[in-house]
């Protein structure tokens, strides 16, 4: 088929829809209609072949150029260009499905040649001399209004973005209503794969399960073009889902659909529902991530139901595993000794653990760890959470150049995974990399714009940037989303220290020590506490807070690097050097956060730069 642009066409017109080539755009009556880039070359490649018929097949190779596509792609974008013309598919006016043979157009279509102009847009000789006289601000300001330019927030809106709200559970059976919970996960996730597509993070879309936020709200909090809504019922081996994607601004249903089948065809509903989302935002996706969504995980429904249920402790955004989803995983597995996805769940919650600064048992928690990842990717190579979870063991081990390796290739196989993405900021936050951790965690924060944890992170890198208005900003938001984390307001209060703001580093540091006392599981931010203090020369503070690090030591085992940060608060240099050779001669993961902190803030303590402190922190992996 010959293009328009090779035979001098600059648009069609066809009863009171324009086409203009040039600009791209389309109108009716001199308004402009909103089409999608593929629905836009859909309705083009219409009026070429206008009053002929177009194939489905030449339609499939021109707005795909020979792509692997859903069969059913031509026919969802016929149903968008039909619903952005207004259509009726029972009586239709502009578009004709033709049997066995394609679409054409039912008008007779004009084509145009020498500049399309639209009414409503062209300025007659009058209205030109009425504004002569007018300044450039203002006439700009009316040109604006007659083209229909957007509100400025509209930039801030996602392309191609979906938020996929928690999907409502109607099984009858209670104890059945983690199908939905781990159904609504794992098609968010399978989304969260297509690299055209950006997708609102679990985190930020559970704020939504009880159902109260109008659905422009939510668009509107989230920035996003297009809403998944969605229910589930499962009952006696069989599941019920309804899907439901609209765009909320104008209430159209780009798609729906129900499936109502045995859960032993789970996989192929939720791969369908993946690509049938993709297909309607007019997101490409690779052969690649077509096959991942048509693999089967596991041949096992009885596993997968498993797995489903472990998903579905994660509501509510605590993204780790509770011990009776781990129990579950287990029991997937013995199911199913070849579930890949199982056992990299089950690695990312035990290395998770370790890294967290609880106490744990190290030692078996590694061991578990490892083996769970590497039977993972022994199954299946490409699942980016494996890799994921090995990174933070070498991380904490000081092996530092494999895991390097691992957390670059987790984040290549998995950009859209929360924990990799985590994992992946730590890690080059830590290594001193801040240009890159800083520009992938505001890229981050747009798809997760109600987590915390993703703003505290950036407060935190920012700090070690000593971009310290950014991070008392990003501190600030963490706070206003989980006013109860004690982290948040202890960061808000180093970076507000480094601005000089003593009277409210004293106050966020008095509400950390609040929230701390009924939850001090992670002993090294005592040392923190302390050393904050001493930073605004509250050394009375600095004192008492190793008081109680010192009751803490009766009950638990205090790292030698808590230790280290705690002599420094109190300025006694020789046994925070001891404690410090101690903890990098013996590297322990509930250490590591505590000797990158020292390190990345040692700027802010004289003593410090001196060459026997220098020559100890240089043997830790910060770049400088």
């Amino acid at each position: 088929m010959i293009s328009s642009a090779t035979t001098g066409i600059s648009g069609y017109r066809f009863h009171d829809i324009t086409v203009d080539i040039e600009r791209r755009r389309v109108t009716r009556g001199g308004t402009a209609l909103q089409l999608g880039k593929l629905t836009y070359e859909m309705l083009v490649a219409l009026a070429e072949a206008a009053p002929g018929i177009i194939a489905h097949e030449e339609l499939e190779k021109r707005l795909w150029r020979g792509r692997f596509v859903n069969p059913g792609n031509v026919r969802m974008r016929a149903k968008l260009l039909r619903q952005a013309l207004s259509d009726n598919v029972d009586q239709p006016y502009y578009l004709e499905v033709v049997r066995g043979q394609g679409y054409r157009l039912i008008p007779d279509v004009e084509r145009l040649t020498g500049g399309v102009s639209s009414k409503g847009w062209k300025l007659s000789p009058r209205m030109v001399a009425a504004v002569a006289g007018v300044s450039l601000t203002i006439f700009i300001g009316i040109l604006l209004s007659f083209t229909g330019a957007r509100d400025a927030t509209a930039v801030k809106v996602l392309p191609n973005s979906v938020a996929v709200l928690p999907f409502e559970n109607l099984s009858p059976d209670s104890d059945d209503a983690y199908f939905a919970v781990g159904i609504h996960e794992q098609v968010l996730t399978q989304l969260a794969n297509i690299a055209g597509l950006n997708v609102i993070s679990m985190t930020s879309i559970d704020r939504y399960a009880d159902g109260q936020t109008e659905l422009h709200d939510i668009a509107r909090q989230l920035n996003v073009e297009t809403i998944l809504e969605g229910s589930v019922r499962y009952a006696d081996d069989r599941v019920r889902i309804s899907v439901r994607l609209i765009e909320p601004e104008s209430g159209l249903h780009l798609w729906s659909e129900a499936y109502e089948r045995d859960f032993a065809e789970i996989f192929a509903i939720q791969a369908d529902i993946a690509m049938n989302i993709a297909n309607a935002l007019e997101a490409e996706f690779s052969l690649v991530e077509q096959a991942r969504f048509e693999s089967m995980p596991t041949d096992s429904v009885a596993a997968y139901a498993l797995y489903l249920k472990a998903l579905g402790t994660r509501r509510g955004g605590n993204s780790t595993l509770s011990d009776i989803a781990v129990r579950d995983l287990d029991a997937a597995i013995a199911l199913d000794p070849e579930f890949a996805l199982a056992y990299a769940l089950r690695a990312s919650r035990y290395a998770r653990d370790l890294v967290s600064g609880l106490e744990v048992p190290i030692a078996e928690y590694e061991r578990l760890a490892i083996a769970s990842a590497e039977q993972a990717l022994a199954l299946d190579p490409t699942i980016g959470l494996a890799y994921s979870a090995l990174a933070e063991i070498d991380d904490v081990n000081w092996r530092w150049a494999e895991a390097r390796r691992r957390s670059e290739l987790a984040y290549h196989l998995s950009p859209n995974d929360a924990t990799v993405v985590s994992q992946y900021l730590r890690f080059t936050r830590s290594s001193g990399e801040y240009d890159r951790s800083i520009r992938e965690n505001e890229r981050w924060v747009r798809l997760d714009p109600t987590s915390s944890d993703f703003f505290r992170q950036l407060a935190v890198t920012n700090r070690y940037a000593r971009n310290f208005d950014a991070a008392v900003t990003a501190a600030e938001r963490a706070i206003e989303i989980d006013p109860a984390e004690s982290s948040s307001h202890l960061h808000l209060a180093y970076a507000e220290a480094a601005r000089g703001n003593r009277a409210r580093t004293v106050s966020e540091l008095q509400i950390t020590e609040q929230l701390l006392r009924s939850n001090v599981d992670q002993i090294f931010r005592i040392s923190q506490i302390a050393m904050a203090y001493s930073l605004v020369d509250r050394r009375e503070d600095a004192e008492r807070m190793f008081a109680v690090l010192e009751e803490r030591a009766h009950l638990s085992t205090v790292g030698d690097a808590a230790w280290a940060l705690a002599y420094l608060a109190l300025r006694d240099f020789d046994q925070a050097y001891r404690h410090l050779e101690a903890a990098i001669a013996s590297p322990s993961p509930s250490d590591n956060t505590t000797l990158i902190e020292i390190k990345a803030n040692s700027w802010s303590i004289t003593e410090l730069e001196h060459p026997r402190f220098q020559q100890l922190l240089s043997k830790l992996w910060l770049i400088d």
